[in-house]
Protein backbone atom coordinates (compact mmCIF):
# COMPACT_ATOMS: atom_id res chain seq x y z
CA UNK A 1 0.00 0.00 0.00
CA UNK A 2 1.11 3.79 -0.08
CA UNK A 3 3.84 5.02 1.78
CA UNK A 4 3.73 8.37 0.86
CA UNK A 5 1.48 10.12 3.75
CA UNK A 6 3.55 13.35 4.19
CA UNK A 7 4.08 14.18 0.78
CA UNK A 8 -0.06 13.87 0.00
CA UNK A 9 -0.60 16.35 3.03
CA UNK A 10 1.49 18.60 1.41
CA UNK A 11 0.10 18.36 -1.88
CA UNK A 12 -1.21 21.31 -3.47
CA UNK A 13 -2.80 21.35 -6.57
CA UNK A 14 -1.25 23.78 -9.52
CA UNK A 15 -2.75 26.44 -11.29
CA UNK A 16 -2.47 24.16 -14.68
CA UNK A 17 -4.51 21.47 -13.83
CA UNK A 18 -7.76 22.20 -15.25
CA UNK A 19 -5.71 21.76 -18.69
CA UNK A 20 -3.64 18.95 -17.90
CA UNK A 21 -4.48 16.83 -17.98
CA UNK A 22 -8.31 17.13 -16.92
CA UNK A 23 -8.92 18.69 -20.08
CA UNK A 24 -5.88 17.58 -21.99
CA UNK A 25 -6.22 14.33 -22.55
CA UNK A 26 -8.61 13.21 -20.18
CA UNK A 27 -12.09 15.10 -21.27
CA UNK A 28 -10.78 14.94 -24.94
CA UNK A 29 -10.25 11.13 -24.30
CA UNK A 30 -13.90 10.65 -23.14
CA UNK A 31 -15.05 11.60 -26.34
CA UNK A 32 -12.60 9.83 -28.07
CA UNK A 33 -13.84 6.91 -26.61
CA UNK A 34 -17.40 7.53 -26.68
CA UNK A 35 -17.56 8.29 -30.24
CA UNK A 36 -15.47 5.04 -30.85
CA UNK A 37 -17.63 3.00 -28.77
CA UNK A 38 -20.60 4.45 -30.45
CA UNK A 39 -19.20 2.87 -33.89
CA UNK A 40 -18.68 -0.09 -32.59
CA UNK A 41 -22.05 -1.08 -31.16
CA UNK A 42 -23.55 0.95 -34.04
CA UNK A 43 -21.07 -1.34 -36.64
CA UNK A 44 -19.79 -4.00 -35.21
CA UNK A 45 -20.94 -7.73 -34.72
CA UNK A 46 -19.15 -8.88 -31.28
CA UNK A 47 -18.89 -12.50 -32.52
CA UNK A 48 -15.89 -11.44 -35.11
CA UNK A 49 -12.74 -11.12 -33.58
CA UNK A 50 -11.52 -7.45 -34.03
CA UNK A 51 -15.13 -6.05 -32.80
CA UNK A 52 -14.50 -8.05 -29.51
CA UNK A 53 -11.21 -6.83 -29.09
CA UNK A 54 -11.95 -3.99 -29.57
CA UNK A 55 -14.24 -3.52 -27.57
CA UNK A 56 -11.74 -4.74 -24.62
CA UNK A 57 -9.03 -2.38 -25.78
CA UNK A 58 -11.79 0.73 -25.28
CA UNK A 59 -13.18 -0.33 -22.24
CA UNK A 60 -10.01 -0.89 -20.17
CA UNK A 61 -9.08 2.71 -21.40
CA UNK A 62 -12.74 4.07 -20.25
CA UNK A 63 -12.42 3.21 -17.15
CA UNK A 64 -9.14 3.93 -16.44
CA UNK A 65 -9.82 7.68 -17.66
CA UNK A 66 -12.97 8.06 -16.34
CA UNK A 67 -11.75 7.38 -12.78
CA UNK A 68 -8.86 9.33 -13.29
CA UNK A 69 -10.86 12.36 -14.53
CA UNK A 70 -13.26 12.16 -11.74
CA UNK A 71 -10.32 12.11 -8.89
CA UNK A 72 -8.43 14.61 -10.72
CA UNK A 73 -11.16 16.94 -11.18
CA UNK A 74 -11.93 16.45 -7.39
CA UNK A 75 -8.43 17.60 -6.40
CA UNK A 76 -7.82 21.01 -8.16
CA UNK A 77 -11.92 21.89 -6.88
CA UNK A 78 -10.19 21.45 -3.42
CA UNK A 79 -6.57 22.22 -4.32
CA UNK A 80 -5.16 19.42 -2.28
CA UNK A 81 -5.36 15.61 -2.38
CA UNK A 82 -8.83 14.74 -1.10
CA UNK A 83 -8.67 11.33 0.55
CA UNK A 84 -5.25 11.20 2.06
CA UNK A 85 -3.76 7.66 2.03
CA UNK A 86 -7.11 5.91 1.66
CA UNK A 87 -7.50 7.70 -1.60
CA UNK A 88 -4.11 7.26 -2.73
CA UNK A 89 -4.26 3.02 -2.52
CA UNK A 90 -7.40 3.69 -4.52
CA UNK A 91 -5.66 5.58 -7.29
CA UNK A 92 -2.32 3.18 -7.13
CA UNK A 93 -4.62 -0.16 -7.30
CA UNK A 94 -6.81 1.27 -10.98
CA UNK A 95 -3.57 2.77 -12.31
CA UNK A 96 -1.97 -0.05 -11.99
CA UNK A 97 -4.98 -2.52 -13.00
CA UNK A 98 -4.80 -0.35 -16.26
CA UNK A 99 -1.63 -0.26 -17.06
CA UNK A 100 -1.18 -3.92 -17.18
CA UNK A 101 -4.45 -4.27 -18.82
CA UNK A 102 -3.67 -1.93 -21.53
CA UNK A 103 -0.28 -3.45 -21.97
CA UNK A 104 -1.08 -6.68 -21.88
CA UNK A 105 -3.60 -5.73 -24.92
CA UNK A 106 -0.63 -4.85 -27.53
CA UNK A 107 0.31 -8.47 -28.28
CA UNK A 108 -3.08 -9.84 -28.53
CA UNK A 109 -3.71 -7.20 -31.11
CA UNK A 110 -0.72 -8.58 -32.52
CA UNK A 111 -1.81 -12.34 -32.39
CA UNK A 112 -4.98 -11.41 -34.16
CA UNK A 113 -3.25 -9.22 -36.68
CA UNK A 114 -1.29 -12.34 -37.61
CA UNK A 115 -3.97 -14.92 -37.89
CA UNK A 116 -5.42 -12.59 -39.94
CA UNK A 117 -2.81 -12.71 -42.89
CA UNK A 118 -1.39 -16.37 -42.18
CA UNK A 119 -2.50 -19.67 -43.82
CA UNK A 120 -4.93 -21.43 -41.81
CA UNK A 121 -2.46 -24.34 -41.63
CA UNK A 122 0.38 -22.08 -40.35
CA UNK A 123 -2.09 -19.82 -37.70
CA UNK A 124 -5.62 -20.45 -37.72
CA UNK A 125 -8.00 -17.69 -36.42
CA UNK A 126 -8.34 -18.49 -32.69
CA UNK A 127 -12.58 -18.92 -31.67
CA UNK A 128 -14.51 -15.97 -30.29
CA UNK A 129 -14.75 -18.13 -27.15
CA UNK A 130 -10.97 -18.71 -27.05
CA UNK A 131 -10.36 -14.73 -27.64
CA UNK A 132 -12.87 -14.18 -25.39
CA UNK A 133 -11.08 -16.32 -22.52
CA UNK A 134 -7.54 -14.40 -23.31
CA UNK A 135 -9.27 -11.29 -22.65
CA UNK A 136 -10.59 -12.09 -19.19
CA UNK A 137 -7.09 -13.99 -18.65
CA UNK A 138 -5.40 -10.54 -19.53
CA UNK A 139 -7.81 -8.15 -17.39
CA UNK A 140 -7.25 -11.09 -14.02
CA UNK A 141 -3.75 -11.30 -14.31
CA UNK A 142 -3.85 -7.23 -14.44
CA UNK A 143 -6.11 -7.56 -11.32
CA UNK A 144 -3.53 -10.16 -9.71
CA UNK A 145 -0.77 -8.08 -10.12
CA UNK A 146 -2.43 -4.46 -8.92
CA UNK A 147 -3.90 -6.34 -5.49
CA UNK A 148 -0.12 -7.29 -4.85
CA UNK A 149 0.50 -4.24 -2.83
CA UNK A 150 -2.20 -5.15 -0.59
CA UNK A 151 -1.42 -8.31 0.11
CA UNK A 152 3.02 -6.74 1.26
CA UNK A 153 4.33 -7.88 -2.45
CA UNK A 154 5.42 -4.39 -3.69
CA UNK A 155 3.62 -1.07 -2.62
CA UNK A 156 1.97 1.99 -4.43
CA UNK A 157 3.63 5.54 -4.39
CA UNK A 158 2.85 9.00 -4.65
CA UNK A 159 4.52 10.34 -7.99
CA UNK A 160 4.14 14.49 -7.65
CA UNK A 161 0.55 14.88 -8.69
CA UNK A 162 -0.60 11.17 -9.15
CA UNK A 163 -0.46 7.44 -6.95
CA UNK A 164 0.53 4.11 -9.10
CA UNK A 165 2.81 1.34 -8.41
CA UNK A 166 6.43 2.39 -6.51
CA UNK A 167 8.57 2.17 -9.72
CA UNK A 168 11.61 2.46 -7.28
CA UNK A 169 10.27 -0.87 -5.27
CA UNK A 170 11.86 -3.99 -7.14
CA UNK A 171 8.96 -5.73 -6.64
CA UNK A 172 6.48 -3.35 -8.37
CA UNK A 173 9.18 -1.60 -10.54
CA UNK A 174 10.55 -5.18 -11.34
CA UNK A 175 6.92 -6.63 -12.29
CA UNK A 176 6.63 -3.77 -14.79
CA UNK A 177 9.66 -4.13 -16.38
CA UNK A 178 9.43 -7.93 -17.19
CA UNK A 179 5.70 -7.49 -18.58
CA UNK A 180 7.08 -4.72 -20.98
CA UNK A 181 10.17 -6.42 -21.98
CA UNK A 182 7.83 -9.72 -22.29
CA UNK A 183 5.04 -7.98 -24.66
CA UNK A 184 7.91 -6.04 -26.58
CA UNK A 185 8.83 -9.23 -27.60
CA UNK A 186 5.69 -10.90 -28.91
CA UNK A 187 4.19 -7.46 -30.19
CA UNK A 188 7.21 -6.64 -32.62
CA UNK A 189 7.13 -10.60 -34.17
CA UNK A 190 3.75 -11.00 -34.53
CA UNK A 191 3.37 -7.47 -35.90
CA UNK A 192 6.79 -7.92 -37.84
CA UNK A 193 5.62 -11.40 -39.32
CA UNK A 194 2.10 -9.85 -40.04
CA UNK A 195 3.77 -6.91 -42.10
CA UNK A 196 6.42 -9.44 -43.92
CA UNK A 197 2.98 -11.72 -44.93
CA UNK A 198 1.29 -8.13 -46.44
CA UNK A 199 3.76 -7.45 -48.16
CA UNK A 200 4.67 -10.70 -50.16
CA UNK A 201 0.67 -10.20 -50.49
CA UNK A 202 1.71 -6.65 -52.32
CA UNK A 203 4.01 -7.50 -54.05
CA UNK A 204 1.59 -10.78 -55.68
CA UNK A 205 -0.65 -7.94 -55.94
CA UNK A 206 1.62 -6.13 -57.95
CA UNK A 207 2.66 -9.07 -60.19
CA UNK A 208 -0.97 -9.71 -61.39
CA UNK A 209 -2.78 -6.40 -61.58
CA UNK A 210 -2.22 -6.44 -65.17
CA UNK A 211 -4.04 -9.60 -65.60
CA UNK A 212 -7.15 -8.83 -63.72
CA UNK A 213 -7.36 -5.55 -65.53
CA UNK A 214 -6.84 -7.32 -68.91
CA UNK A 215 -9.75 -10.36 -67.68
CA UNK A 216 -12.79 -9.73 -69.78
CA UNK A 217 -11.74 -8.61 -72.65
CA UNK A 218 -11.55 -11.93 -74.41
CA UNK A 219 -14.64 -13.53 -76.19
CA UNK A 220 -15.64 -15.73 -73.78
CA UNK A 221 -19.05 -15.31 -71.78
CA UNK A 222 -16.72 -16.95 -68.92
CA UNK A 223 -14.32 -14.24 -68.85
CA UNK A 224 -16.68 -11.57 -69.06
CA UNK A 225 -18.60 -13.37 -66.22
CA UNK A 226 -15.69 -13.00 -64.29
CA UNK A 227 -14.66 -9.89 -64.87
CA UNK A 228 -18.00 -8.31 -63.56
CA UNK A 229 -17.86 -10.27 -60.36
CA UNK A 230 -14.72 -9.08 -59.38
CA UNK A 231 -16.31 -5.74 -59.47
CA UNK A 232 -19.05 -6.95 -57.50
CA UNK A 233 -17.03 -8.26 -55.00
CA UNK A 234 -14.59 -6.26 -54.40
CA UNK A 235 -11.23 -6.42 -54.10
CA UNK A 236 -9.42 -9.68 -54.96
CA UNK A 237 -7.24 -11.80 -52.35
CA UNK A 238 -4.11 -9.75 -53.68
CA UNK A 239 -4.98 -6.26 -54.64
CA UNK A 240 -6.68 -6.53 -50.50
CA UNK A 241 -3.21 -6.28 -49.48
CA UNK A 242 -2.36 -2.96 -50.78
CA UNK A 243 -5.72 -1.12 -50.21
CA UNK A 244 -5.03 1.75 -48.47
CA UNK A 245 -7.01 2.46 -44.76
CA UNK A 246 -6.40 5.68 -43.78
CA UNK A 247 -6.29 8.72 -46.13
CA UNK A 248 -4.83 6.96 -49.24
CA UNK A 249 -1.66 6.25 -47.76
CA UNK A 250 -1.84 3.94 -44.71
CA UNK A 251 -1.38 0.73 -46.10
CA UNK A 252 -2.01 -2.58 -43.85
CA UNK A 253 1.82 -3.19 -44.00
CA UNK A 254 2.17 0.25 -42.87
CA UNK A 255 -0.71 0.03 -40.37
CA UNK A 256 1.55 -3.12 -38.32
CA UNK A 257 4.51 -0.85 -37.96
CA UNK A 258 1.79 1.77 -36.96
CA UNK A 259 1.07 0.10 -33.71
CA UNK A 260 4.24 -1.23 -32.91
CA UNK A 261 4.97 2.87 -32.89
CA UNK A 262 2.62 3.82 -30.84
CA UNK A 263 3.20 1.07 -28.37
CA UNK A 264 6.80 2.26 -27.65
CA UNK A 265 5.55 5.96 -27.87
CA UNK A 266 2.95 5.40 -24.69
CA UNK A 267 5.25 2.61 -22.76
CA UNK A 268 8.71 3.26 -23.41
CA UNK A 269 9.30 6.18 -21.31
CA UNK A 270 7.88 4.67 -18.39
CA UNK A 271 9.74 1.31 -19.11
CA UNK A 272 13.11 4.17 -18.81
CA UNK A 273 12.51 5.39 -16.16
CA UNK A 274 11.61 2.54 -13.64
CA UNK A 275 15.16 0.87 -15.15
CA UNK A 276 16.41 4.06 -14.61
CA UNK A 277 15.05 4.16 -11.06
CA UNK A 278 16.09 0.65 -10.55
CA UNK A 279 19.59 0.80 -11.23
CA UNK A 280 20.08 3.81 -9.26
CA UNK A 281 20.83 6.28 -11.55
CA UNK A 282 17.95 8.66 -10.65
CA UNK A 283 16.77 8.88 -7.22
CA UNK A 284 13.14 9.78 -5.61
CA UNK A 285 11.28 11.51 -5.22
CA UNK A 286 10.25 12.24 -8.68
CA UNK A 287 11.02 15.45 -10.32
CA UNK A 288 8.18 17.34 -11.86
CA UNK A 289 9.86 16.54 -15.57
CA UNK A 290 9.60 12.69 -15.05
CA UNK A 291 6.00 13.15 -13.31
CA UNK A 292 4.76 15.16 -16.41
CA UNK A 293 6.50 12.98 -19.07
CA UNK A 294 4.74 9.74 -17.41
CA UNK A 295 1.47 11.42 -16.78
CA UNK A 296 1.59 12.77 -20.45
CA UNK A 297 2.26 9.37 -22.36
CA UNK A 298 -0.08 7.00 -20.29
CA UNK A 299 -2.81 9.46 -20.80
CA UNK A 300 -2.28 9.69 -24.66
CA UNK A 301 -3.01 6.16 -24.60
CA UNK A 302 -6.86 7.05 -23.01
CA UNK A 303 -7.11 9.85 -25.91
CA UNK A 304 -5.65 8.10 -28.69
CA UNK A 305 -5.28 4.19 -28.62
CA UNK A 306 -9.68 4.14 -28.99
CA UNK A 307 -9.10 5.81 -32.57
CA UNK A 308 -5.81 3.77 -33.32
CA UNK A 309 -7.70 0.60 -32.77
CA UNK A 310 -11.15 1.30 -33.35
CA UNK A 311 -10.97 2.93 -36.58
CA UNK A 312 -7.81 1.86 -38.08
CA UNK A 313 -6.58 -1.27 -36.77
CA UNK A 314 -10.69 -2.59 -36.91
CA UNK A 315 -11.41 -1.86 -40.27
CA UNK A 316 -8.18 -3.27 -41.68
CA UNK A 317 -9.04 -6.40 -39.49
CA UNK A 318 -12.72 -6.20 -40.83
CA UNK A 319 -11.91 -6.00 -44.26
CA UNK A 320 -9.12 -8.56 -44.10
CA UNK A 321 -11.20 -10.80 -42.51
CA UNK A 322 -14.18 -11.04 -44.88
CA UNK A 323 -11.53 -11.77 -47.92
CA UNK A 324 -10.19 -14.64 -45.67
CA UNK A 325 -14.13 -15.61 -45.69
CA UNK A 326 -14.37 -15.25 -49.98
CA UNK A 327 -11.21 -17.23 -50.63
CA UNK A 328 -12.09 -19.99 -48.42
CA UNK A 329 -15.95 -19.98 -50.07
CA UNK A 330 -14.08 -19.81 -53.58
CA UNK A 331 -11.34 -22.68 -52.46
CA UNK A 332 -14.08 -24.95 -51.20
CA UNK A 333 -16.19 -23.92 -55.15
CA UNK A 334 -13.07 -24.88 -56.85
CA UNK A 335 -12.62 -28.25 -54.81
CA UNK A 336 -15.81 -29.38 -55.17
CA UNK A 337 -15.93 -28.56 -58.67
CA UNK A 338 -12.39 -30.71 -59.40
CA UNK A 339 -13.53 -33.69 -57.19
CA UNK A 340 -16.35 -33.72 -59.12
CA UNK A 341 -15.06 -33.41 -62.30
CA UNK A 342 -12.26 -36.18 -61.72
CA UNK A 343 -15.19 -38.74 -60.65
CA UNK A 344 -17.20 -37.69 -63.68
CA UNK A 345 -13.33 -38.64 -65.81
CA UNK A 346 -12.54 -41.92 -64.01
CA UNK A 347 -16.26 -43.18 -63.79
CA UNK A 348 -18.31 -41.46 -66.76
CA UNK A 349 -21.34 -39.64 -65.75
CA UNK A 350 -23.96 -41.02 -63.27
CA UNK A 351 -26.31 -43.07 -65.38
CA UNK A 352 -30.20 -41.48 -64.86
CA UNK A 353 -32.89 -43.05 -62.85
CA UNK A 354 -34.34 -43.57 -67.07
CA UNK A 355 -31.05 -45.73 -67.92
CA UNK A 356 -30.88 -47.77 -65.07
CA UNK A 357 -34.44 -48.56 -65.65
CA UNK A 358 -34.01 -49.59 -69.33
CA UNK A 359 -30.72 -51.41 -68.44
CA UNK A 360 -32.92 -53.60 -66.13
CA UNK A 361 -36.09 -54.07 -68.07
CA UNK A 362 -35.88 -57.67 -70.39
CA UNK A 363 -35.54 -55.73 -73.40
CA UNK A 364 -31.98 -55.39 -75.31
CA UNK A 365 -31.51 -51.05 -74.48
CA UNK A 366 -29.29 -48.19 -76.87
CA UNK A 367 -28.61 -45.11 -75.38
CA UNK A 368 -27.87 -42.28 -76.40
CA UNK A 369 -27.04 -40.15 -73.21
CA UNK A 370 -25.94 -36.95 -75.64
CA UNK A 371 -29.65 -36.48 -76.73
CA UNK A 372 -31.16 -39.10 -73.72
CA UNK A 373 -32.90 -40.74 -75.82
CA UNK A 374 -34.04 -44.75 -75.17
CA UNK A 375 -34.91 -47.18 -77.96
CA UNK A 376 -35.91 -50.54 -77.22
CA UNK A 377 -35.64 -53.40 -79.88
Amino acid sequence: MSDSHDSLVAYGSYDLAWLGPIVYPLALAIVSILYTGRDLIKTGNFREPQNLVTAAVVGVEAFFALCCMVQCALNFSKRRYVGLDSACDFQGWYATWWVYSSILMAPLLGWISLALVSKPHELPMPSTKRIGATIVGILTLAMLLALLPFMGVGQFNFVKDYCMFDMTDRSSGGFYVAIFFSCTICTLMFHYKAGAALARASAVAAETTPDLKNRGAGNTAEDLKLSKDDEEDGPTASTLAAMPTCFGCLTPRLLQYVMVGWYFIIWLPTATIVLMYLAKSIVPPASSAISAVIAITLHSQQLFQPLVVGFLWRRWAAHQLRKNKRSAESLGTLTLRGTKTGNETKTGPSPSKLQQAVSSSSGTAVVDSSAVRVALV
